[in-house]
């Protein structure tokens, strides 16, 4: 038999590489370096753990840069804080909380998790794929971007993403404006489906993402109903496509049992995302 042909991978293309968790326990300082993740993080979401839900998740991603969050348990518009407030940075193995001000991301003696995500060391390339020119960076490796983009008031605008391949799910989020919601796109929900980060279970409608993305763009539905591009305001948009061995995106149907339904997905998952889609129960991580 001829000896097998052993691919050489860069270690920048392991999983773990372009994803990451960190649990860590808050001091209240200015300056708490969360270390060990192994790379420098793009988009930081954070949750205290044991505060009794005081606190909201916080998303900080560095295309909008360390002073801004935002909340994927409510509305609110983005908040800013200082430069010893809340993430004070993104680092080469991890990240820094300081003080906290407008998001629970350091509270002294309590415990909390960080998802992590590797893009492009927040440089950031203009897109003009869609009608709506977008500032993007991608990590097509791991199948992730973040698109910065303005809602101009128009039906059916697309936005280009970067990936170069097909987002199988998308969360978006107004920055300002006087509180709009959250809209979820899933690959699985049809053309016109929807979710807000709540209990409430799926919607259809073209007040969501007008029709299925491609590999350049997405599409944002109707204008109305808290839809995003009902105004002239900035807006976020976090897209992710399968990558083998890495994440994947689908559904699955329960049987109520003790031995429930197992969901193939090629790898050992580090993090697990599902919503119940024909109740109104909760997102669970």
């Amino acid at each position: 038999m001829p000896k097998p042909t052993i691919e050489k991978r860069c270690v920048q293309d392991i999983p773990q590489k372009q994803f990451g968790i960190a649990l860590y326990t808050g001091d209240n300082s200015t300056s708490n370096a969360i270390t060990g993740l192994g790379f420098q993080p793009d988009l930081v979401w954070i949750k205290a753990r044991d505060d009794n839900n005081a606190y909201s998740n916080a998303l900080f991603d560095t295309s909008r840069g360390r002073a801004k969050s935002i909340f994927s348990d409510n509305s609110r518009d983005e908040d800013s804080s200082s430069s010893t407030q809340d993430l004070v940075s993104f680092d080469s193995d991890g990240f820094t909380v300081g003080t906290s001000y407008n998001t629970g991301s350091n509270l002294s003696g309590k415990t909390h998790v960080a998802w992590c995500w590797k893009v492009n060391g927040g440089t950031t390339a203009s897109n003009g794929s869609g009608s709506i020119t977008s500032t993007v960076q991608a990590n097509t490796k791991a199948g992730f971007s973040i698109v910065s983009w303005t809602s101009n008031n128009q039906a059916n605008q697309t936005v280009g993403h970067g990936l170069g391949a097909v987002p199988k799910f998308i969360l978006t989020k107004p920055l300002t404006g006087g509180g709009w919601s959250w809209w979820i796109y899933h690959i699985t929900e049809g053309t016109l489906g929807y979710y807000k980060f709540t209990s409430t279970k799926f919607t259809a409608g073209t007040a969501g993402y007008g029709a299925h993305p491609d590999s350049s763009v997405f599409t944002m539905g109707s204008v109305g109903n808290s839809m995003p591009n009902d105004t002239s305001t900035p807006v976020i948009s976090y897209c992710w496509a399968d990558i083998e061995g890495l994440q994947k995106f689908g559904t699955y149907e329960g049987n109520g049992n003790d031995d429930g339904t197992f969901v193939y997905t090629g790898f050992r998952p580090r993090m697990i995302f599902i919503k119940e889609t024909d109740n109104n129960d909760d997102w669970v991580l």
